[in-house]
This record gives C-alpha cells, sequence and structure tokens, in this order.
C-alpha cells in the first residue's frame, strides 16, 4: 500500500512540474509534455489489466463481436442466451470488430484493446477542437485535454466500449452546434454528429442531441441562429440514425432487471431515489469539481466562449434538477440507475475548469502559477493512483490470463449454445470464448430485459448449498443444463474469484457432491478448469425440500 501510494505521489510530482514548466514557457507547444505523461496514464489502463480482468464489461462485447465473426449480428436477440430483443449494449462498432476478427484472424480482444487507444486520440482531437473555439489562448487547448483526461479516470478501463466512443460525438455535436451558421456544410457536419453517437450508443445519441440542443438554444439568447437549417440537421439526424432510434423505441416499454434499475450511488430517502452526490465525486474529482466552481471568478469567466458560458451554466442547473429531485427517481425507471449518472458529462465541468487554470497560470503574482502546478499535481495523483490501486492489483481487478482465454475458445465446439455452470464471473468470460449459454452471470453485465437475476440466484444457491434437494431443484428448472465448469486449482485467479462468489462450498466439493448423484462425468482437464458434463436427474432428491436447507 504504503509503495503504492510513493509510485502515485512520484506520478504526480513530475506531472506538476511539467505543467509548473510548461506554464512558464511562452510556447504552447510545452504543453504537449503534460499531455504526454497524461496520454500514458491513460493508455495503460485500457491496454492493461483494467480491461482484461474478470470483472470487466468487456467479455459481453467479446461475446458480441465473437458472434458477429461467425455472422451472427444480433441484432434481434440478446448475446448470451440468444433469445429477444436484442441486447441494447450491442451497436455497429461490435459487428464491425467481429467481422475484421473473422477477415484478418486478429483476436478479438486485441481489435477491441486497439479500439480503446482509437478512441483516446479520436476524443483527445474532439475536445481539442472545441477547446480550439472556446479560449483564444493556444494554450488552453492543452490545459483542455489535461483537465478533460486527468479529471475522469473512472472511464479509462472503459475506453473501446460504445458509451465512450459516443462521447466523440457529443463533444463534436456540441461544437458543430457552436460554430453552426446555416452552410449546407454546417447541417451535414451536426446531423451526421448526432446519428453517429446513436450508432455507438444509443444513450449517447441522445446525450449528442441534448448538447447540440441546449448549445443551440444558449446562442439563440444572443446569436441571430438560423432555426430552419438547425431544424434540418435535426431531420437529417433522425432519418440517418432511424433504425437505432426505432429499436431502442421498441425496448422503451420493457421492463428492466433489478440489477439496472438501482446505481452504485443511489440511496432511498423519503420513499424516493436520489443520486448520491459522493457518486459524481467518485466518477470525476473532487479537485475538478472545485477547479470547475471556480470558473465563475472573472479572470477565468473571460477566457471562456461566452455560449459556452451560459451552455456550463444552464447544463449544471439542468443536471442539479435530475440528479437531487424526484426526476432522478423517474429518469431511472427509462434509462436505468447505471446510465442518468453518466449524464453528468453534459455539465462540460473540463471546460470552466480549463477557465481557472489558464486564469491562474496568468494571474499576478506568480504564486498563482505554483497554485495551478498544485492543482494538477492533485490531479495527477488521482489519476496515476486509481491506475496503480484499481487497474494493477489482482485482488481488485483479477487479470484473465492468455491461457483460460485459450481454455474458453477450446471449449466451443462443445459449448457452443449449449447451457453451462460455473461460478457467476468465470461463466461470464467463458461464455465471451466459447459462445455457451452461462447459467449464472453478473446480472450486471447482461441484458436488463432477461431474468439474469433469478438465473444467477439459483445458479449460486445450487452451487452454495450443494445438497441433492438443492441440485434437484435446479435441474428441475433447468433440465438442458450440459456442463460445469469448476477452477482446476484453488489457489489460482480462478479459485481465489470462486472462493468470492461462492464462500460456502470449495468447487472440489461441489464436484465430489455431484459424483456422488451419479449426475456428472468428468470431460476433460484444460490448463486452468475441470470440465464436466452433467446429466441432470430429480430422482436424488426432493426439489420442495432445498429452501429449507443451510
Amino acid at each position: 500500500m504504503i509503495a503504492d501510494l510513493l509510485q502515485a505521489f512520484w506520478i504526480a510530482l513530475f506531472g506538476g512540474a511539467l505543467v509548473f514548466w510548461a506554464a512558464r514557457g511562452a510556447a504552447p507547444s510545452r504543453w504537449m509534455a503534460p499531455f504526454a505523461l497524461t496520454a500514458a496514464l491513460v493508455l495503460a489502463s485500457p491496454l492493461g489489466p483494467g480491461l482484461t480482468s474478470y470483472g470487466s464489461d468487456v467479455w459481453m462485447y467479446v461475446t458480441l463481436a465473437e458472434r458477429a465473426a461467425l455472422g451472427d449480428w444480433l441484432l434481434d436477440r440478446e448475446a448470451l442466451w440468444l433469445q429477444p430483443p436484442a441486447d441494447p449494449h450491442q451497436g455497429v462498432e461490435w459487428i464491425l470488430i467481429g467481422r475484421l476478427h473473422h477477415l484478418t484472424g486478429v483476436p478479438s480482444l486485441v481489435l477491441i484493446q486497439c479500439v480503446g487507444a482509437l478512441v483516446f486520440v479520436a476524443l483527445s482531437l474532439a475536445v481539442w477542437r472545441l477547446a480550439r473555439d472556446a479560449f483564444a489562448d493556444p494554450r488552453a487547448r492543452w490545459i483542455a485535454l489535461l483537465c478533460f483526461w486527468m479529471t475522469s479516470p473512472g472511464m479509462w478501463a472503459s475506453l473501446p466500449l460504445g458509451r465512450i466512443l459516443a462521447l466523440v460525438f457529443v463533444v463534436e455535436a456540441a461544437r458543430a452546434a457552436l460554430v453552426f451558421r446555416g452552410s449546407a456544410r454546417d447541417v451535414l457536419r451536426l446531423g451526421l454528429a448526432v446519428a453517429a453517437a446513436f450508432y455507438a450508443q444509443s444513450f449517447g445519441g441522445l446525450m449528442a442531441a441534448g448538447a447540440a440542443g441546449l448549445v443551440a438554444a444558449v446562442r439563440l439568447m444572443s446569436d441571430p441562429l438560423p432555426v430552419v437549417p438547425v431544424i434540418a440537421s435535426g431531420v437529417l439526424a433522425l432519418l440517418v440514425a432511424s433504425p437505432v432510434v426505432a429499436a431502442a423505441a421498441a425496448q422503451a416499454g420493457l421492463p428492466m432487471a433489478g440489477a439496472y434499475l438501482r446505481g452504485p450511488g443511489d440511496v432511498q430517502w423519503l420513499g424516493v431515489l436520489w443520486l448520491n452526490p459522493g457518486e459524481l465525486v467518485h466518477q470525476t474529482s473532487a479537485v475538478m469539481i472545485v477547479l470547475a466552481i471556480a470558473g465563475v471568478w472573472a479572470s477565468a469567466r473571460a477566457t471562456l466562449h461566452p455560449a459556452l458560458r451560459r451552455f456550463c451554466v444552464l447544463a449544471n442547473i439542468g443536471l442539479a434538477l435530475l440528479f437531487f429531485t424526484p426526476l432522478y427517481q423517474v429518469a431511472v425507471k427509462f434509462v436505468g440507475g447505471w446510465m442518468v449518472p453518466r449524464l453528468a458529462f453534459l455539465g462540460f465541468w473540463w471546460l470552466p475548469a480549463t477557465g481557472t487554470l489558464t486564469a491562474m497560470v496568468d494571474a499576478k503574482p506568480r504564486p498563482m502559477t505554483w497554485a495551478a502546478a498544485g492543482a494538477v499535481t492533485l490531479l495527477f495523483w488521482q489519476g496515476g493512483a486509481r491506475v496503480i490501486r484499481d487497474y494493477q492489483h489482482p485482488e481488485v481487478y483479477r487479470p484473465v490470463t492468455a491461457e483460460a482465454r485459450a481454455d474458453a475458445e477450446d471449449l466451443r465446439d462443445a459449448f457452443k449454445d449449449q447451457l453451462f455452470l460455473s461460478s457467476p464471473h468465470l461463466a461470464y468470460m467463458i461464455a465471451s470464448y466459447s459462445l455457451g449459454k452461462p447459467l449464472a452471470v453478473p446480472p450486471g453485465h447482461a441484458s436488463p430485459f432477461h431474468p439474469f437475476e433469478q438465473r444467477q440466484r439459483d445458479g449460486v444457491a445450487a452451487l452454495s448449498r450443494n445438497t441433492a434437494d438443492c441440485w434437484v431443484a435446479l435441474f428441475s428448472r433447468y433440465p438442458d443444463l450440459k456442463f460445469l465448469v469448476t477452477p482446476l486449482a484453488e489457489e489460482s485467479v480462478e479459485g481465489d474469484l470462486w472462493r468470492s462468489e461462492i464462500p460456502a462450498r470449495p468447487s472440489s466439493e461441489v464436484r465430489a457432491e455431484l459424483l456422488r448423484l451419479h449426475v456428472l462425468a468428468p470431460v476433460r482437464m484444460t490448463r486452468r478448469f475441470f470440465i464436466d458434463a452433467i446429466t441432470p436427474s430429480t430422482a436424488a432428491g426432493n426439489a420442495a425440500a432445498c429452501g429449507a436447507q443451510p
């Protein structure tokens, strides 16, 4: 722990020193050095253990890509149980990755990691372009890039995912609305930016439409914005994105699983669901929030484009009403508790924070420059500590080794479209390569429109209780269960994960009980797993008695 803090300290100190050095120089190019360090920190996460761990969201998307590689685009079914309706996680990105994997043979996970690097470049370019129009000082463009990435460490390990890719087009849509003059090029740029966000992720499309609409609204307060071309852009976006919009509309009335209705930062108070303010600090940074609030300082306000200044004010008033009033519970019922807090991105807090740092760099006396360097040092501390503490520690992000991935892929011939059981996170990763149908997966990683929570409870209950009666109850409910997958070694990453999810029963006891019941037949041992065939039987116990077992 002390070593981790020291590593983060040196990263932070180096970052702060770079900022101080860049701030004292006249050439804007000096800001490339702090941004290069930022890039190194950011890319250390999505290309490293933060992405390739058992707890990562990525395995759902590997499943989508692997299915697409076989020609199954899953436009009408979800990926794990192959049942309608389509999974809202599916998007054009995963279809393209799957087809590229099929054509080139490059592993889908490698392609996803490459997409993470490309998203970093594309999002940096989008932020740079907006900062160029937002600030007159050329140095502010580099400061904006620094603020953007160093104040959003929570999304570093999610860079390849559709919700982050969509942010590229959210920023581009805001910029297109800011510079909109009514030409045909302006109409195309704005309309296609919003449409592209929908294709990256339907929720991202809503964010892009909201950002563009709000920028256009604040411009109307002072500029003679051409209304007809703006409407034409909206029509163009709707036409181009109509397949995605129609699919999202068809899912709007479907009941959502409980795992999606409550996010990690939600609290119940006075019978209403609210967002815990601490969740916003966790997603961003207390330092960044202070810098953004300090953007009301006259010198800081003067650095930012007036329309974007009004945009940030109105956007954050709207976000406060959404997050801290009963409107939050209403919004959660439509898009889920995991997604609503991500609307905080529309606050564009990095813009006023950039204004604050830019003003501090230029302020007299010079100690303000030292204060700016200190603030950025704290931001680097946050980012460096996040990478070191979370993404590099196996007890937090248990790594999926290349051997484990290869083992899962080797099971495809036997497992494809067959029902199998393992601990939830193990089953989640194994399904992505074997294309088997996992009985129990973490509900928050599956489609929100299917009873994965019930299946997860059923699977974990049978594994944890491990009695004849409970196995019969499981076999009665899932008679097509074909395989059991357990860790080969108790002292391994997989064994540790099993113990964390099934603490009551070692995997060896589960196998021994099923062998005793004569429903288990060993098939093979891989480098990481025991693979056993299950022949479900309802003759070995009393399913009705399972509830009475400890």
